[in-house]
């Protein structure tokens, strides 16, 4: 199974790392290792996760206070949001 980031997901992936990595050296990359861990997850099994809206599933992140909002679209993992958990929800939804 392939994946993609939506264009804003991925600003919202490189604007939460950089912000870690200013809050102490090493924390972003820690941040983007745990984003990849998710997506590696998702990819195995990618129908595990709940459905939230339609069919756009969610996945939690541990170590972050982070959820990962991703659709299935065939033998693709189109990632929809990378979304701090203060956030408005449902934000993401106009990139449906």
């Amino acid at each position: 199974m392939k994946w993609e980031f939506h264009p804003q997901a991925r600003e919202e992936l490189d604007q939460s790392a950089d912000w870690y990595e200013l809050q102490k050296p090493g924390l972003g990359l820690r941040f983007l290792d745990e984003v990849e861990e998710v997506i590696g997850k998702i990819l195995k099994t990618p129908e595990k996760w709940r459905k939230v809206d339609g069919d756009v599933r969610r996945c939690l992140m541990d170590k972050f206070p982070f959820t990962i909002f991703y659709r299935i679209r065939g033998t693709l993992i189109e990632i929809l949001a990378v979304s701090h958990h203060g956030r408005r929800p449902g934000y993401w939804k106009p990139r449906l």
